[in-house]
């Protein structure tokens, strides 16, 4: 499978900064990018939570996980376990997973988060207190089905353990989330973090997950 549209060129959407091939493509994560694949793009974001923060990202838009083609779900689960690979190695800690799926984004492109986390902590009670609907899934597949009949969702891993919670949530609240936990809350915006701090620790990261 390619990734192009009707013109035979990828599809984009005016004014994001995650859309390759875009007007407004944030060609400085392009530059920092550690993972590449046909169809994604995995690289430190701006606003590290924690050093090791990365995120998952397709080249072309899509508004989530859920809505991309079926064809692109084997090559996405592979990036998937390789990124938790590379941060249990490097900082010898699980990764947590978690995904906006169409709401509570800054950035309206499809993008799942990924980073070290401590086992023994585990935000399921956090985000059940203020989800009560949830369903346990298999794997970012089952995502798909739940794009097509439910629409959004929250998307949470922990420890192998994964969950799409149903709602409207407030823009960041799973950045929040593992902030607060981690006793960082002053990292939580992107936008307002300390770009000093921020700098130093993607370059950490870029050292420690690159190959």
């Amino acid at each position: 499978m390619n990734n192009l549209g009707f013109d035979g060129k990828m599809k984009v959407l005016p004014g994001c900064a995650f859309c390759i091939n875009g007007p407004e493509f944030d060609k400085d994560s392009n530059e920092r990018t550690i993972i590449e694949t046909p169809n994604f793009r995995v690289f430190p974001t701006l606003g590290q939570i924690t050093e090791g923060y990365l995120l998952i990202v397709p080249k072309e838009h899509y508004a989530s996980v859920g809505s991309l083609p079926k064809e692109m779900f084997p090559e996405i689960n592979e990036i998937k376990k390789e990124v938790g690979k590379r941060i249990k190695k490097a900082y010898d800690k699980n990764p947590t997973f978690f995904e906006h799926g169409g709401i509570g984004q800054t950035i309206y492109h499809a993008h799942v988060h990924a980073l070290p986390f401590p086992d023994n902590v585990d935000l399921f009670d956090n985000y059940h207190k203020d989800f009560p609907f949830f369903e346990r899934i298999n794997s970012l597949d089952n995502l798909a089905d739940i794009w097509n009949t439910r629409g959004n969702y929250l998307f949470y891993e922990i420890n192998g353990n994964m969950f799409a919670f149903y709602t409207p949530v407030k823009p960041m609240y799973a950045r929040i989330a593992v902030a607060n936990a981690l006793g960082v809350p002053e990292r939580a915006n992107w936008r307002t973090m300390d770009r000093k701090i921020d700098e130093e620790m993607i370059q950490r990261t870029l050292e420690k997950l690159s190959k």
